[in-house]
């Protein structure tokens, strides 16, 4: 029964990672970078959630992105576990680079 519960929390957790990152990518496609997302919307469809995540830093790195954008993937960053998981790579990380945008944009607001 544990087993379950878990396996339904889990289910739940990538449910709302998911439609996370959807509403993301829902902001670069009003910027008119709806061409750009080809790759995130396979890699969701795939339920691929950290690789999707990947795809929307490495497109919002190359434009200039709302803080609501970076929170929102700064959020799902936290709900996957990805800046814990990025303290054991050697190099730089998806999650690293949403982090530096995340605090770039709240120095920029005086936060």
């Amino acid at each position: 029964m544990n087993e379950a519960v878990d396996a339904a929390g889990r289910e739940a957790l990538w449910d709302r990672v998911g439609s996370s990152l959807e509403v993301a990518a829902s902001i670069l496609a009003s910027g008119g970078l709806s061409d750009a997302l080809v790759d995130f919307r396979d890699f969701l469809s795939r339920n691929e959630l950290e690789l999707a995540f990947d795809e929307l830093v490495a497109i919002g790195d190359e434009q200039e992105c709302t803080t609501e954008f970076w929170m929102i993937l700064d959020s799902s960053a936290r709900s996957m576990r990805l800046y814990s998981a990025a303290l054991n790579v050697p190099h730089l990380t998806s999650a690293d680079l949403c982090r530096r945008h995340v605090a770039a944009h709240a120095e920029a607001l005086g936060g």
